[in-house]
């Protein structure tokens, strides 16, 4: 099991496979939708950021099961937690996303 989670923004020079396919859905998920040139649909519509949380959740989810299929579509997704911030009073969260580890190799 591999999780992922969006809190770094490093950038591998030499990635192997596992490091190429992490780094890209990182760049997926933190891509808003529209702002790739040749490719408009590449990226999450983060529209759903005023959403109540638990619709936001559902939303996020939805979108990012059907861009991975799309871009990525030999990964598995296990789950997908969200983990939200102590004390925020903003209702941020942050998705954790649960790969098969067999599909990564």
């Amino acid at each position: 099991m591999m999780v992922i989670v969006n809190d770094k923004n490093e950038i591998i020079i030499k990635p192997d496979k596992r490091e190429k396919i992490i780094q890209g859905i990182k760049t997926l998920v933190s891509t808003p939708i529209g702002s790739v040139p040749l490719d408009r649909g590449f990226g999450i519509d983060f529209s759903f950021i005023d959403k109540p949380a638990d619709i936001a959740k559902q939303l996020f989810t939805s979108q990012f099961y059907d861009k991975l299929n799309k871009y990525f579509p030999e990964i598995k997704i296990e789950s997908i937690e969200f983990i939200e911030k102590e004390q925020s009073i903003y209702g941020r969260f942050y998705p954790v996303i649960r790969l098969d580890a067999e599909s990564l190799e």
